[in-house]
C-alpha cells in the first residue's frame, strides 16, 4: 500500500521545465555610455588687448569610444588673420573617461605636443584633463594642457556651449603660456606673455 502511494505521489508530480538550449540574451549596454561621439569644431581665440597681441586660429576634433577619449588641437599664433605666424602647434591626447554620467564627463589624457615650421620640429610630453557638464542643450566645459618639460607650455581654457541638432557653439575665454625654448624653467613659463582672451568655437558634434 505504501509503496503505490508513493508512485502515485511521484507520478503527480509536474515534470520539470525543459532546459533552453539558447544562450542568454547579452547585457544592455550601460546608457549612460553612449559608444561612440565625434566633435570636429573651428576654434578663434581674441587677445584682451587688440594692439600687438597675438591671437590664435585653430582646429580642434574629439574622438570617444565608450569611455576611450582622444583628443586633437591645432593652433596658429598671428597679429591679424592675414599675418599667421610660420609655427604651428599641435597636441595629441588619448586618455580615458574616469567619470563618465548622463550630465558630467571627466577625462585624463596624456600625449605629445610638436611645435612645426617648415624646416624644424620640435616634441614635449603633454598631460592634459577636461571636464564637460551637460544638459540637453547647455553645457560647460573646462580643459587644461600641460607641458611640464621639452618646451614648456600651459593651456587652459572654460567654455559655455550651445548645441542644436549636429551644432556646437562654444564661448569662453581661454589662456595659453608658451615657453618655446625649451631651456627654461617653470619660472621661466609663468613669466612669459600670455595669449589669452576670449575664445570661440563651432562646429559639430554627433
Amino acid at each position: 500500500m505504501s509503496l503505490a502511494l508513493a508512485l502515485l505521489l511521484t507520478l503527480s508530480q509536474p515534470p520539470p521545465p525543459l532546459v533552453s538550449a539558447e544562450p542568454p540574451p547579452p547585457p544592455k549596454a550601460d546608457p549612460d555610455l553612449p559608444l561612440w561621439q565625434v566633435t570636429a569644431l573651428a576654434t578663434a581665440n581674441v587677445p584682451t588687448a587688440l594692439e600687438g597681441s597675438d591671437f590664435l586660429l585653430g582646429l580642434r576634433g574629439e574622438l570617444d569610444v565608450w569611455r576611450i577619449g582622444a583628443l586633437v588641437t591645432f593652433d596658429r599664433t598671428g597679429t591679424t588673420p592675414l599675418t599667421l605666424a610660420d609655427t604651428r602647434h599641435w597636441t595629441g591626447l588619448l586618455g580615458y573617461s574616469v567619470l563618465h554620467t548622463p550630465f558630467l564627463r571627466v577625462r585624463a589624457l596624456g600625449g605629445l605636443s610638436a611645435l612645426t615650421t617648415d624646416t624644424t620640429s620640435s616634441f614635449a610630453p603633454a598631460l592634459g584633463a577636461t571636464a564637460r557638464l551637460h544638459w540637453r542643450f547647455l553645457g560647460l566645459e573646462a580643459a587644461a594642457t600641460f607641458n611640464p618639460f621639452g618646451f614648456r607650455q600651459l593651456d587652459a581654457r572654460l567654455e559655455a556651449i550651445l548645441s542644436g541638432g549636429l551644432f556646437e557653439l562654444h564661448v569662453g575665454y581661454r589662456v595659453r603660456l608658451l615657453d618655446a625654448s625649451a631651456k627654461g624653467t617653470l619660472e621661466t613659463l609663468f613669466a612669459s606673455t600670455p595669449v589669452a582672451g576670449p575664445s570661440i568655437a563651432l562646429g559639430v558634434s554627433f
